[in-house]
């Protein structure tokens, strides 16, 4: 109910500080308390857990289809490595196609993503004024999630060296500092430590 009240600003702040304050989580102010910051690494490190476990399933899932069960399919059907066109083709053509497909996706998706590599997301953290990526005013910017990890998705499965690391970073590290930096409205400090917590976690 805290989250949802410091969302809608206004009464509902003054009211998520009460109960931030009755709770022992923050003080009068509205700055989190030890416990406050304890509980929210503790929220930051569930959440972040979760995403990631269900990001991985799904990257294993798709490696599964790609690279074992529909290779398998195709030389049952008689697609084989003794083929004139053998079926060891299959790799490179697949791998060329994933390839080209992250790269006509890369544009759209990451100009909509507001740290696309962990260079970008460092600076954010040392040097932007909030200490987290940039994070709308009033609530969490959630809308390029899913456009980046099919990016990082698909580039896992064409082969190419860059694996799910900028995503499982910077996801969690995004929301955990834009939660602190937008909907609970901390400094700097906190924010910048949530970030960290999330790319860690």
């Amino acid at each position: 109910p805290c989250l949802v009240a410091c969302k809608m600003g206004g009464e509902s702040l003054e009211r998520c500080v009460r109960i931030l304050a009755s709770l022992g989580a923050g003080t009068p102010e509205g700055d989190l308390t030890p416990y406050g910051l304890f509980a929210l690494a503790t929220v930051i490190g569930a959440v972040a857990g979760l995403m990631i476990k269900l990001f991985k399933t799904v990257l294993m899932m798709f490696i599964e289809l790609f690279w074992s069960r529909l290779p398998a399919v195709l030389d049952q059907a008689g697609w084989s490595p003794h083929s004139d066109f053998s079926l060891v083709n299959y790799f490179w053509i697949m791998g060329g196609l994933l390839g080209a497909l992250v790269g006509v996706l890369s544009v759209p998706l990451l100009d909509a993503t507001p740290a696309p590599n962990l260079g970008i997301w460092a600076r954010h953290i040392h040097r932007s004024p909030k200490g987290t990526v940039v994070s709308a005013r009033d609530g969490l910017q959630l809308h390029w999630i899913p456009g980046f990890a099919l990016l990082v998705l698909l580039t896992a499965l064409s082969g190419a060296s860059v694996g799910p690391e900028p995503f499982v970073v910077i996801a969690p590290s995004a929301l955990a500092g834009s939660l602190a930096a937008g909907p609970l409205r901390q400094g700097p400090q906190v924010a910048r430590a949530a970030a960290l917590a999330g790319g860690a976690a």
